[in-house]
């Protein structure tokens, strides 16, 4: 009955075509008060929202409310819908915000029953009910409807099911790539073996040839036809495998593309924005704010950027404290912010970069910083650090220590801080997602807290790698460069500071961990002359193997050693360093091996590997062998690499050279004398450097002179003394050079002075020779001549005399 009151036009075609695409047809009546009014909300706008999630079929009004109207505004209107969806009643009812007892699930025949009898009792009467398009257009009349695409709730587990199929995929992916690779190998061997075959034969046929001596023409044919015969049926089914491996290749990247995309489609569904954890802290500033009293402002840029859904739900709790964090310690009071010059109004800035297959988390305040001094006398309250320690320690590893377990800044406890939990968890729990977490702070100026993720946890981009034919797997996010130590360059490249091994790479120094040492693997090396592999007893890669096996110091064996003292040549013993970053910090990673990149399916981690430090995971290579995938983090904390002491030493060897650099350069003027030659003398020896006109010099015989301070001062020019060329023209005006130090004073004539730069000198005194040249250099790219005022005074002198 209720359905023949609103709906007398059923749209019979458009209901069987939702139920065979397997949608549900519903019967949703509304109410202006309660679903209208009260929401703030037009019917426009609800049939906009409704027609994203399924089909408007009918929709109809009550007239026996039309018909009460009477002008009065507190009528309530009701409206019937009949609408088709696949959405399920539970969640029907929350994507249209509607309550179980406005829905009613209706099937065919009661539409057709309701239909029939509402035409047959008033045939004639006028058409009450709106057809759908009418209700669609008058609906949504001066309103404009974007085209959304259509989405679909899936269930995690059914995602989660999806991911684990792909992983497997990708895993036999890999296997057939590495069987196929291993098949088109040992044909190539083949073909070159049957090469060899052929040349066999061919050598055996001319040794026939030549011994052969009865009837050696009928001998002739029958062998070389059989050998022919041999020959071409070898090589047709060479022919026949190689073409099959061929079509194999095909399909190999067939595999390869349909995987990858299949890949990334499963990941996508899996991956939210970070607004979904992003969205709630603008409250929480509110309430911090006032709880506080300090005014803040929160701006979150890059919202959109998306993370798979584990890693945005485990995200929250550590941005959270770190929020709170800024808000409670970094942002100071009103007046304090104003009585230092700043805006009274604090800012805190939460931002999300994606940078290839990572997203950095970006927490930023403008509040007072770090107090580093304070943060070492808590640390030695508590005793958590030594005051030894605390004399030597860096910027970096002070601001480590607020991640110390219990470590807190906090005077007093509250609801909000000083229980000294949190920044040890947030370091932890960002460094269970495979992330790292890095802190730049500036006293009075704020704090910058970086944290960066992997974009997934299940399929990740790697680096296979082998140690003592171990095979493992890096992380890509955190390998930055591949560097190859020739064997024989090893005692030059690889130092020693404070008992530990660096590198010198563009200048600075690198930490390495021979990862054998730090596994407790057993190191080999290969022989240089019998290509063994033997036990490697050397403590650091720097040091010499000394006398080999059996062979005598005092015995006449040849001594193998090269120019740097030792005897590595074998180009097995290369060292292979895999430079690495964790944090802000880098290291080199020694190995055996580095084979390829690899998508690797990640695999938790057994409970008994856990304490170990080193393994983030495992997983299951092309090949079939298990692979355990390192952590750099990890890596370096077990090694107990102290980052601060290179750092230390990479400032003292800067300041050293600096000092090294400043003896020997110099400061050059850089001038000419009107032609093509280019001139310099050292500035110390410059007294100053004045400008003059032709008018002013005066000339008496040979000699030309200029009046300074009631003096007559002789110039000197240079194309006069050295044995250089001659400016083609002269002009009008021109600069004096006046050197110090001379007893006899003499301005030398510049046409141009040009710069002065600091350089070092490296003087080549055999090309260019003569009075008043102290040699010649490059400078700027430009050959100089370099002036000796010494020479060039006594050639002055003379001439004066003269």
């Amino acid at each position: 009955a209720e359905i023949e009151k609103f709906h007398t036009t059923i749209p019979e075609e458009q209901i069987n075509d939702a139920l065979k695409n397997g949608k549900t047809i519903y019967r949703i009546l509304l109410s202006s008060k309660n679903d209208l009014d009260y929401k703030n909300i037009t019917i426009s706008a609800i049939f906009e929202i409704w027609e994203r999630l399924g089909k408007i079929l009918d929709f109809a009004m009550d007239l026996d409310c039309i018909k009460g109207l009477q002008g009065s505004s507190d009528t309530d209107m009701r409206y019937s819908v009949i609408y088709a969806t696949v959405l399920e009643p539970d969640l029907l009812l929350m994507g249209l915000n509607v309550t179980p007892s406005q829905v009613r699930i209706i099937d065919m025949d009661q539409l057709n029953e309701a239909a029939a009898r509402a035409l047959s009792q008033s045939p004639a009467s006028p058409a009450a009910a709106v057809s759908p398009a009418d209700a669609a257009l008058s609906a949504a009349a001066g309103a404009s409807s974007q085209p959304v695409e259509e989405s679909l709730r899936v269930k995690v587990s059914v995602l989660n099911n999806l991911m684990n199929l792909a992983g497997e995929l990708v895993l036999s992916r890999n296997q057939l790539i590495q069987q196929y690779n291993r098949k088109l190998t040992n044909a190539i061997d083949v073909n070159r073996l049957f090469g060899e075959f052929s040349r066999t034969i061919e050598t055996s046929l001319k040794n026939i040839k030549d011994n052969i001596h009865r009837d050696p023409s009928i001998l002739d044919h029958i062998i070389t036809t059989e050998v022919d015969n041999l020959k071409n049926g070898y090589i047709k089914s060479l022919t026949f495998q190689l073409k099959e491996l061929q079509g194999v290749n095909t399909t190999l990247q067939s595999i390869d593309s349909v995987t990858s995309q299949l890949q990334e489609n499963i990941m996508q569904t899996r991956l939210q924005p970070v607004s979904v954890v992003f969205n709630k802290f603008p409250r929480v500033i509110r309430d911090l704010s006032r709880k506080l009293e300090k005014s803040i402002e929160l701006h979150i840029i890059g919202q959109d950027v998306e993370l798979d859904k584990s890693i945005v739900e485990m995200l929250s709790d550590p941005l959270t404290h770190l929020v709170r964090n800024c808000a409670d310690h970094g942002i100071e009071l009103p007046e304090i912010r104003e009585n230092t010059g700043k805006n009274p109004v604090g800012s805190i800035y939460l931002s999300a970069i994606q940078e290839g297959g990572k997203v950095i988390v970006i927490i930023e305040d403008d509040g007072k910083g770090l107090d580093f001094e304070k943060i070492k006398n808590i640390a030695l309250e508590k005793r958590l650090i030594t005051e030894q320690a605390a004399l030597t320690m860096s910027v970096k590893e002070v601001q480590q220590l607020i991640m110390l377990p219990g470590f807190s800044t906090a005077e007093s406890v509250s609801d909000v801080s000083g229980r000294g939990v949190g920044m040890d968890v947030v370091k932890s729990n960002v460094e269970r997602l495979g992330g790292t977490i890095e802190i730049e702070s500036e006293k009075g100026n704020g704090t910058k807290i970086s944290l960066t993720l992997p974009l997934t946890l299940a399929i990740i981009p790697s680096l296979i790698i082998q140690s003592e034919k171990r095979t493992f797997a890096i992380p890509q996010v955190g390998v930055e460069e591949l560097v190859r130590i020739r064997a024989f360059e090893v005692t030059k490249r690889i130092e020693q500071i404070q008992g530990a091994e660096v590198m010198r790479l563009r200048g600075k120094l690198l930490p390495l961990v021979r990862l054998s040492s730090l596994l407790n693997l057993v190191p080999t090396f290969v022989h240089p002359e019998t290509n063994e592999a033997k036990p490697d007893k050397r403590t650091r890669l720097s040091d010499r193997r000394g006398t080999p096996e059996n062979e005598d110091a005092q015995s006449n064996v040849p001594d193998r050693r090269n120019s740097n003292g030792d005897r590595r040549a074998n180009v097995a013993n290369a060292v292979k360093i895999v430079v690495v970053k964790t944090g802000l910090n880098h290291f080199g990673l020694i190995v055996d091996s580095v084979f390829d990149n690899e998508e690797i399916v990640v695999k938790p981690l057994p409970e008994y590997f856990k304490a170990t430090q080193v393994y983030a995971g495992a997983t299951i290579l092309g090949d079939g062998k298990v692979a355990m995938i390192l952590d750099p983090g990890g890596i370096a904390q077990r090694a107990n690499l102290r980052f601060s002491d290179i750092d230390k030493e990479q400032i003292r060897e800067q300041d050293i050279q600096a000092r090294k650099t400043s003896e020997q350069t110099s400061e050059i003027l850089l001038f000419d004398n009107g032609s093509t030659e280019r001139f310099g003398m050292e500035l110390n020896s410059v007294a100053r450097i004045e400008k003059a006109d032709t008018s002013e010099v005066e000339i008496i015989g040979s000699k030309e002179f200029l009046k300074r301070d009631g003096k007559s001062l002789p110039i000197v020019r240079i194309q006069d003394y050295l044995p250089v060329s001659s400016p083609q023209q002269s002009s009008k005006e021109f600069y004096i050079i006046l050197p110090k130090n001379t007893e006899q004073k003499f301005g030398i004539v510049a046409q141009t002075v040009f710069d002065v730069v600091n350089t070092e000198l490296a003087l080549d005194t055999s090309n260019i020779k003569g009075i008043g040249v102290m040699g010649s250099t490059i400078i700027n790219n430009r050959l100089t001549i370099l002036l000796d005022l010494n020479s060039l005074l006594s050639a002055v002198e003379q001439r004066m005399g003269d």
